[in-house]
């Protein structure tokens, strides 16, 4: 999925086609707990701030 500047606060990176770059991660889902799961996530380009935490926030999983 692309990552860009937010649109509504420039700190702050998202997911989205406008003025974006591409940043691929690949992931592996390795266990799954009651309430959580474990995976195994690698980043292709290492251009972008914080990829895997923007994508895992675009998919509805921010991480601690």
């Amino acid at each position: 999925m692309p990552i860009g500047r937010n649109l509504q606060n420039r700190k702050k990176m998202m997911v989205t086609s406008r003025n974006s770059k591409i940043a691929p991660t690949e992931f592996k889902l390795l266990e799954t707990y009651q309430n959580f799961s474990y995976l195994e996530l690698c980043l292709e380009t290492g251009k972008d701030t914080h990829p895997i935490r923007v994508h895992m926030a675009h998919l509805g999983h921010p991480g601690t």
